[in-house]
């Protein structure tokens, strides 16, 4: 007998050394057949020695090909098994029926599994876990194995225990399911945090509530606008529980307490989107705006708008200040020009006898003095009765009638005349048209602009004005 076992396939090939197996059993069956036919040959004996001396030989062959065999696949199997042993991430293969057939340590670590786990159907591991923090969470087991079975790749989810695992499954072509699980706790915990710090660096209050109306998310922000004791607020309080902590303290004012806490647990329960402020009893306002979550929670958020409302309530009472002011001043308007009125006629009558009198007993300078005070006193009254008429219709805004500009320009000179005596010079005033305005604010427009024109004159030269209208064609296009 040769050393040599003559395969036909590689020694680390399992399927091939399968097949040569196989055929093996099938030169051992020959030769069975050949020593049947050799015990009915004449030779007997003869016979009966050369079929003993095959047999012997096949059966060494065979088990030293089974022997090799056996220690080939018992080498792949070991490294198989050190392989897995030496991912750093929880391996697991199960079985079309969903029995685990193999994992490592770090699988069994991560799910707090014995050795005893192999052979045992997931749903089985899942609902023996019931009773230890895993099994806390209502609804979680039939999720774990929906994810499971449709291994449509990697997933991200929460053990109830707290920890954060990554699972990437793939299901081979014989239905088996291969799955790597990685504890990414720390990363979600980073992540976490670093949510929480911005959380905590907002200037407002905030929280959120989960689908049960459950606190899951607040900051120390919260609790100080509203004064909320820490030992009170945790993970998981209702929504509820808060209310009527409020209630008990006055928040809401006086009421029955259990109706104060329904009315605001119906509206919560509506997860509208919501806005309004509260006034605290000590004397703070509140703006609380909140809107609903996809997952069926919602997210509040709570602001001091104490300033603020002090603000808009200073400007509201100073807004009434000056609607009074100016009704003050309006009437004042009104009287004042009412009552100048009688003296201005006096003086205007008066005016007019010395002119009359004297005009011409007396020198030049007295005759045109003379009527200067009438004409003024004369366009004092008219101011007068200007602003009687102002006062009057100033809260229903001045109607617009057509004025010649013209007029409201003569009517400004006339205003500043003795201010353009003293500066001389020349003003030119062309044809005006006629609009649409009020006569006494359109003589104030103008006088305006011609009194700027003599405070701002150019000091080296001769004051010149010219009011003229230039007509200007406009394109229009569609």
């Amino acid at each position: 007998m040769t050393g040599e076992l003559d395969l036909r396939c590689a020694p680390n090939d399992p399927e091939g050394l399968r097949a040569e197996i196989v055929r093996r059993d099938k030169m051992i069956l020959a030769l069975m057949n050949q020593v049947q036919r050799n015990l009915n040959s004449p030779d007997h004996d003869f016979a009966l020695l050369q079929t003993s001396f095959l047999l012997e030989e096949q059966v060494r062959r065979r088990t030293d090909e089974l022997e090799q065999a056996k220690r080939e696949v018992e080498a792949a199997r070991n490294r198989l098994s050190a392989a897995i042993s030496s991912i750093s991430e929880g391996f697991a293969l199960f079985g079309p029926d969903d029995r685990l057939l193999l994992c490592n340590e770090v699988y069994c670590k991560l799910w707090d599994l014995g050795p005893e786990a192999v052979g045992r159907t997931l749903e089985e591991l899942l609902r023996g876990l019931a009773g230890r923090p895993f099994g806390s969470a209502p609804g979680w087991v039939e999720q774990r194995l929906a994810n499971h079975r449709a291994a449509t790749g990697t997933s991200k989810f929460r053990l109830p225990s707290g920890r954060y695992i990554q699972v990437r499954e793939r299901r081979t072509r014989d239905g088996c399911i291969v799955g790597i699980y990685a504890d990414i706790t720390e990363l979600a915990e980073a992540q976490a945090q670093l949510l929480r710090d911005a959380v905590e660096n907002i200037d407002q209050g905030i929280t959120m509530f989960d689908a049960d109306l459950q606190l899951v998310v607040w900051n120390r922000r919260f609790l100080e606008l509203v004064e909320m004791p820490e030992h009170i607020v945790s993970s998981g309080i209702s929504l509820e529980a808060i209310y009527r902590h409020n209630a008990e303290r006055g928040e809401y004012g006086d009421g029955d307490r259990e109706s104060l806490v329904a009315e605001r647990m119906a509206l919560a329960r509506q997860r509208r989107p919501h806005r309004y402020q509260r006034s605290r009893p000590n004397g703070t306002v509140l703006e609380i705006a909140g809107r609903p979550l996809p997952s069926g929670g919602f997210v509040s958020t709570y602001t001091d708008i104490t300033e603020r409302v002090a603000d808009e309530t200073a400007m509201h009472e100073k807004t009434e200040q000056l609607i009074q002011s100016n009704a003050d001043l309006e009437q004042f308007a009104f009287a004042a020009s009412h009552d100048l009125r009688t003296p201005l006629r006096n003086i205007v009558g008066y005016a007019q006898l010395l002119d009359r009198r004297y005009r011409t007993a007396l020198d030049a300078d007295a005759d045109a003095f003379i009527g200067f005070i009438v004409d003024n006193a004369t366009h004092m009254t008219q101011l007068l009765t200007d602003l009687l008429d102002y006062s009057t219709v100033a809260a229903q805004g001045m109607p617009l009638q057509p004025i010649p500009a013209g007029e409201a320009v003569a009517q400004a000179i006339a205003n500043l005349r003795s201010d353009l005596d003293d500066v001389g010079g020349e003003i030119t005033v062309g044809n005006l048209p006629t609009v649409m305005a009020d006569l006494v604010h359109l003589v104030s427009l103008f006088q305006n602009l011609i009194s700027n024109s003599v405070k701002y004159r150019a000091r080296d030269r001769r004051l010149r004005l010219s009011l003229d209208v230039k007509s200007q064609e406009v394109a229009h296009s569609i």
